[in-house]
């Protein structure tokens, strides 16, 4: 069995046997990857005839991105291996880049930490003052729910969590003023803390100059205050921590304090901790 095919460039019919390269049978430009082909046996059962001017219409027509390309037949081992090579090169240099920029990175990161670029105040001092005297109650998610639910507490969940954290996770039982806020201002050392903050994946924030103020013209100085942020904090000393874990809400708890606010603690366990127990809560 056979297979005619007419070809645009003779009205004789060509008659490939099977197993015969086609790339002399068939050299146009708009079908380049049939010269590279062969008649399989299985295509000896049918008429392949495409008409002239189709094939002036695929030429004139279809873009050269979405033409059909050639297949080598030729495709061996060594030609593998020397694209497996080019991958991996590639594959290196960008890991290297990678590396590089990291390294830029936390050389930028020191750079931020200069005294001109920190806090106010350091972890360090408001560690040492609020282990001073006693130290700060850490109060746990179930006792700060029924400090709220009694009417005589007159207690008051501050939460401090930026505005995309609240709007994740809302707890309408909180007064929520955040203590941080985004970057303000274009200078180097403003986009230098943009640039670091991006690096860690996280939205660059800065302290809010005006938060105790905004807290005064809410809260009274004589209500009790339980402070609340995303990750609650401690004050314990343990090894490789001898100043504890810093925290938001350590923070704001030193302000408070500092401010004038003596019937100040904050929620242990931060937020997450608070809206688990309100869901244990619920299925109970």
């Amino acid at each position: 069995m056979s297979v005619t095919i007419r070809t645009p460039f003779s009205a004789k019919p060509v008659v490939p046997k099977v197993g015969e390269p086609l790339r002399n049978r068939w050299p146009h430009p708009a079908h380049p990857s049939i010269r590279q082909a062969t008649l399989p046996e299985n295509m000896a059962r049918s008429t392949f005839v495409p008409s002239q001017s189709s094939l002036k219409f695929s030429r004139r027509c279809a873009p050269r991105s979405r033409r059909p390309r050639a297949v080598s037949a030729d495709l061996d081992y060594q030609t593998v291996v020397e694209a497996a090579e080019k991958g991996v090169v590639k594959l290196v240099l960008g890991a290297a880049a990678f590396q590089w920029i990291g390294m830029g990175v936390l050389v930028l990161s020191a750079w931020v930490r200069e005294p001109q670029m920190r806090e106010p105040v350091q972890w360090n001092v408001i560690f040492d003052s609020l282990t001073q005297g006693g130290g700060v109650e850490a109060v746990s998610p179930e006792k700060a729910r029924q400090l709220l639910q009694n009417p005589f507490s007159g207690a008051i969940l501050l939460d401090i969590r930026a505005e995309g954290e609240t709007e994740r996770a809302p707890i309408s039982a909180a007064t929520h003023i955040p203590l941080y806020r985004p970057l303000s201002g274009s200078d180097i050392f403003t986009n230098a803390k943009r640039v670091v903050f991006f690096w860690n994946g996280k939205a660059g924030t800065e302290l809010d100059p005006d938060w105790i103020r905004n807290v005064q013209d809410v809260v009274p100085k004589n209500k009790t205050l339980v402070v609340m942020c995303n990750q609650g904090g401690s004050l314990a000393s343990k090894p490789g921590a001898p100043t504890g874990f810093a925290s938001r809400s350590l923070k704001a708890v030193y302000f408070l304090k500092e401010a004038g606010y003596s019937k100040v603690s904050y929620l242990e366990g931060g937020a997450p901790q608070y809206l688990k127990n309100i869901s244990k809560t619920s299925r109970q």
